[in-house]
């Protein structure tokens, strides 16, 4: 696409079926059908206002009219299917992004702005971040240094820009190090983690998905689960994101409760019991439902008509199941 692009040729279709192989060092793209040069006088027969290529690999402004498509909307399309290529899931809505290494999920990140202005300036600037991204990941990245990270945000209480820039990266390369980022929900610090996710949400969310995923997947030492429930609720208070908080609520109630410590279940009773804003008791609602049946084990600790209604209808679901 880079050469099509270099030679003034649009493609306006790319997807997987489009992407051929002869084989495993000769991959060709296909079906130009759709394609056109850039200065072309003519749109081969689509009018303003009409769209072509295929949905879920296609932009935005190509969907609303076909003659605004240019070489950022074949980047949209790599975009889409690099997402795919990596976890193997076609998306035709939200993509999830935390599913990604993290390098790979600001590549289709970028890709993939609704803005095209927002997207690579082209394929060669797409195929320079792809090949730092694979380069990056031969090199070893020591939990020394996240640990001393981690030590100097405890020891001032938050970190740097620069610093929690430099943190971000470090978790992103050990994402698959499930105790050592336990490790740091563990200590860091509310300020540490609230400038975390303001400048890289998507490690911030990785970092909670990891986490909650591995408290809740095990048994721990009884007194163990106080220090679990407290970090839950201090990374809650310190990001107003409701998928990250609805993940560390579900993640309270799950190891409260199936560890029978009345103290963690507390923690999970105040959680759910706060004020929610529009929206944020749906992505709770979500990420409590696999542990729905658990939920009658709160309902002294709670006044369920003073919760969130997706809540609460999540609590009497729970009742009709048991």
């Amino acid at each position: 696409m880079q050469y099509a692009h270099e030679q003034g040729v649009i493609h306006r279709d790319l997807k997987p079926e489009n992407i051929l192989l002869n084989n495993d060092d000769d991959v060709v793209i296909s079906d130009f059908g759709l394609g056109r040069a850039v200065d072309a006088k003519t749109t081969r027969a689509t009018f303003t206002g009409q769209s072509v290529g295929t949905i879920g690999y296609t932009a935005p402004e190509q969907l609303s009219d076909a003659k605004r498509a240019d070489h950022q909307s074949d980047i949209f399309s790599l975009g889409r299917i690099l997402y795919e290529l990596y976890t193997g899931q076609a998306v035709m809505g939200v993509q999830d992004l935390t599913s990604l290494p993290v390098g790979i999920a600001m590549i289709v990140d970028r890709c993939t702005k609704a803005d095209p202005s927002q997207r690579f300036g082209g394929v060669k600037e797409l195929r320079d971040a792809f090949d730092s991204i694979v380069a990056a990941k031969s090199e070893t990245t020591t939990g020394e240094k996240i640990m001393a990270l981690l030590a100097r945000a405890i020891a001032d209480g938050n970190l740097s820009t620069k610093k929690a820039r430099e943190f971000a990266d470090l978790i992103g390369a050990a994402r698959d190090d499930t105790d050592l980022l336990h490790d740091v929900c563990l200590g860091l610090p509310a300020p540490a983690f609230e400038t975390l996710w303001r400048i890289k949400p998507l490690i911030a969310k990785m970092l909670i998905k990891v986490f909650t995923s591995q408290v809740t997947s095990q048994g721990w030492p009884f007194s163990y689960t106080d220090k679990i429930g407290q970090a839950c609720k201090r990374l809650h208070d310190a990001t107003a994101d409701h998928e990250i908080r609805g993940m560390l609520i579900a993640a309270v109630v799950q190891v409260g409760i199936s560890h029978n410590r009345w103290s963690v279940m507390d923690v999970a009773a105040d959680l759910l019991s706060r004020e929610k804003e529009p929206g944020e008791g749906l992505a709770v609602a979500h990420a409590l439902a696999k542990f729905r049946g658990l939920l009658v084990h709160l309902k002294d600790k709670l006044t369920l008509h003073r919760l969130d209604p997706a809540i609460r209808e999540l609590f009497a679901k729970g009742r009709r199941t048991d």
